[in-house]
């Protein structure tokens, strides 16, 4: 199971780092269900604007036998906190429509180290999950913890986001 697991978080990632951004969407999303962009939040909290809303994602994949494995998605995606950071929630489906697992996720811009620190976790683990990203041209790009990261993250307890 845990191989199915780690090939279904591989596709899921590489579709959300494959996705371009479409800074244009904030417009679209200024006074909506999934919540709204502070105009005082720092300006980089709309570079994940591209994905506010809410998706039905299809993964096509292998699983650990080399069979195919088609898992289904629903991926929610607002603003929290007044529009100063997005959360994500999403349930995962077998390609019998069985629950797979669910997940959720917090994204915040930290403006003093100009990077997105963010928090997921995901059933039946429910361990927390820390990663950061960085806007690079027209991609967004995201990273588990490393030493360096990971001590980024700690420091950050306690700390206001703005």
């Amino acid at each position: 199971m845990h191989n199915r697991r780690s090939a279904l978080f591989f596709g899921l990632w590489t579709l959300v780092l494959l996705l371009p951004l479409a800074g244009a969407r904030a417009a679209d999303n200024a006074n909506n269900e999934f919540g709204t962009l502070d105009p005082s939040a720092p300006p980089e909290t709309a570079q994940f604007d591209f994905l506010v809303g809410s998706w039905r994602v299809e993964i096509a994949s292998k699983d650990v036998e080399g069979g195919d494995l088609i898992i289904h998605v629903d991926w929610t995606i607002e603003y929290i906190l007044g529009g100063w950071a997005l959360q994500d929630s999403w349930k995962v489906y077998d390609d019998k429509g069985r629950v797979y697992n669910y997940g959720t996720m917090f994204r915040y811009f930290n403006i003093e180290h100009k990077t997105w620190m963010i928090v997921e976790q995901v059933t039946p683990d429910l361990n927390f999950i820390y990663m950061t990203a960085k806007q690079e041209g027209d991609r967004m790009v995201m990273w588990r913890p490393t030493e360096e990261n990971l001590d980024l993250m700690a420091g950050q307890a306690g700390k206001s986001c703005g």
